[in-house]
């Protein structure tokens, strides 16, 4: 074999062709890679920046993996990248426009961003001047939106394998030769990762299998590394990491390939489920501990880990849907209506559409259209803080009254916020029903996102009847539900994500789907300690405070934060209300009652092994 060279891109030209347009002509404006995952999406994307900036053009470079997905997370991301804060849209392209004649701003693993899709082509790309261009690259396929709303300003490239020659000529510039070449390519074709992979397999084991040149050998090379890890130095342990073809240097470190992660993750839960269970009970562990001590620009990170956990079916298909997006979401419009009354005619023949036209009429701006290619409405849904429900709706919809008199008999603390969703509805016949509900529920996920840490509660009404709701999701229906209205029974529901908001409610989910033994103190339904067989009851205030404590395990919290938080004032000083309150609560502890810990000066923690 000969001697292993650096690899450079390989192929592409009709690619690069369209990319170097972007520099030479007034348009493409908007070029969108994609491909399956280890295709080489990034060796493009990295390639073409490389040449740009040999020829003078700014390029800016970002990571899908490491932006929160929302307005806030990608305006922070490009504030770190451009070295300027960007609070807002305008200060974001004025910065952009000024680094150069020409600037690309490039955005690798879209698919991780997708919730940002509707913002991006809607408001950020329409407001960037002339001399921006954008390059998105990512496994999915566009919106049907970008070309209709873009035009011949917008490009789609999509990737595929290497043709023969490309794939052998990669392989010898990873220093494979002989009649290893026709080996390696008969297995694993023209997919540039899977090339790469066998040709280090073979590097480190000239007399390996061709066969076994993928998952074995990087599920063996892992094990060897993660086994060196407490005996080795750092330096070298990262040096030797660095060097794997599938593991690439990110914003936060090294980062393994998303293809080679979900390959091994599936090879160890076929081989080992128990080892499998083991590494991710330790996850989570981790992340539990992390994220209660992460600052509000890092929780995002806990929060896509959190989220790559999840097996549960019902939040994968929301959060990552695996369906070609025929569907993209904006705002109503006046035209609009129209459709929307005949969806609510379809669904609920017989009944009369005067709530629908009473939130029509009220609150437009709540609703949100699922739009085809052609822009044509083909589902809608409400989506509001509960609050800014304007009063006469809320006198004239009894499902609105139910979720008033929940939220009135147990109200969430001050500065949280609630919200609703009163309509979903689509075209019953329509074969395509479930991926106009998937994009709404997109969209909702993405508010989600946008109002964390702050949303504590979601109100709606359930398509489902509550025995078909998944109990781990923490759904529960209001009681009197259901709801009759226009003779329609209709399931009125509550998620409450708990204190600790969204990311609180991920990690009970993740830890319910482990059957993980949290040595739980606290029966959250009944506001009772759980204390090996007995079980204390705790007031109202006592159950805030212990739980506002309790979800962030070994984070000290402050008095003044404690009493804006449950009493909803500013600590002013004086006070020993919170001292009475927290002598209480180690008084019902007993022999637990170093689990709440005093910190001179400051506030208070949860200790979670006390």
């Amino acid at each position: 074999m000969t001697e292993r060279r650096t690899s450079g891109l390989v192929g592409r030209d009709p690619e690069r062709l369209v990319l170097r347009q972007m520099l030479d002509d007034d348009q493409p404006l908007v070029v969108l890679i994609h491909g399956i995952g280890g295709v080489g999406k990034t060796r493009l994307l990295e390639s073409f920046l490389i040449e740009a900036r040999e020829r003078g053009t700014v390029a800016v470079l970002l990571d899908g993996g490491a932006i929160e997905p929302t307005v806030r997370g990608f305006l922070a991301r490009l504030s770190a990248a451009t070295g300027e804060a960007l609070p807002d849209v305008n200060r974001a392209v004025a910065r952009l426009t000024s680094l150069g004649e020409r600037v690309v701003l490039a955005l690798d693993r879209y698919e991780l961003v997708r919730p940002l899709d509707p913002w991006l082509r809607q408001t950020f790309v329409p407001a960037l001047d002339d001399n921006v261009r954008i390059v998105l690259a990512g496994r999915d396929p566009p919106t049907d939106a970008w070309p209709l709303e873009f035009g011949r300003l917008f490009r789609a490239v999509l990737l595929t394998n290497l043709a023969r020659d490309d794939a052998l000529q990669l392989l010898r510039d990873e220093g494979v030769d002989g009649d290893e070449l026709e080996r390696i390519y008969r297995i694993v074709r023209g997919h540039p990762l899977s090339l790469r992979l066998a040709a280090s397999a073979m590097d480190a084991n000239p007399s390996v299998d061709a066969d076994a040149t993928t998952v074995t050998a990087i599920v063996d090379e892992l094990t060897l590394l993660a086994a060196m890890l407490p005996e080795s130095a750092p330096q070298d342990v990262f040096d030797r990491l660095r060097r794997l073809p599938f593991v690439g240097l990110g914003t936060d470190g090294l980062v393994i390939h998303d293809t080679i992660r979900e390959v091994v993750a599936a090879n160890l839960r076929a081989t080992d489920p128990d080892r499998y269970r083991e590494y991710r009970v330790a996850a989570w562990r981790r992340l539990r501990e992390e994220v209660a001590r992460a600052s509000t620009a890092d929780t995002w990170r806990y929060t896509a880990d959190l989220l790559y956990m999840l097996e549960s079916p019902v939040l994968r298909a929301d959060w990552f849907p695996t369906t070609e997006r025929r569907f993209w979401v904006d705002g109503a419009r006046p035209e609009d209506w129209p459709a929307i009354l005949a969806f609510s005619h379809r669904q609920f023949p017989g009944a009369s559409t005067s709530e629908v036209e009473a939130w029509w009429r009220d609150a437009p701006w709540s609703f949100r259209i699922a739009r085809d290619a052609a822009g044509k409405a083909a589902g809608f849904s409400t989506v509001t803080d509960l609050k800014r429900v304007p009063r006469r709706i809320v006198d004239s919809d009894p499902i609105v009254r139910a979720w008033r008199d929940h939220l009135r008999s147990q109200p969430v603390p001050p500065g949280q916020l609630v919200t609703s969703q009163r309509f979903e509805r689509a075209d019953p016949d329509d074969p395509l029903q479930d991926e106009v509900h998937a994009a709404l529920a997109l969209e909702l996920m993405r508010t989600w996102m946008e109002l964390r840490p702050a949303i504590r509660r979601h109100y709606f009404v359930g398509r489902l009847a509550p025995h078909e709701w998944s109990g781990r999701l923490e759904i529960d229906p209001l009681p009197g539900s259901p709801v009759i209205v226009d003779g329609v029974s209709r399931h009125v529901a509550v998620l409450d994500f708990g204190s600790a908001s969204v990311d609180g409610w991920l990690t009970r989910i993740v830890a319910t789907e482990l059957k993980v033994d949290d040595d739980s103190m606290l029966d959250v339904a009944r506001h009772e300690l759980v204390l090996g067989d007995r079980r204390v009851a705790l007031t109202r205030l006592e159950f805030a405070v212990f739980t506002y404590l309790y979800d962030r395990p070994g984070a000290v919290v402050e008095r003044a934060v404690l009493l804006r938080e449950v009493w909803g004032y500013d600590y002013a000083g004086g006070s020993n209300v919170i001292e009475a309150l927290v002598t209480s609560l180690r008084r019902k502890l007993g022999d637990r009652s170093a689990a709440i810990e005093t910190v001179r000066g400051i506030g208070y923690r949860f200790l979670a092994s006390a």
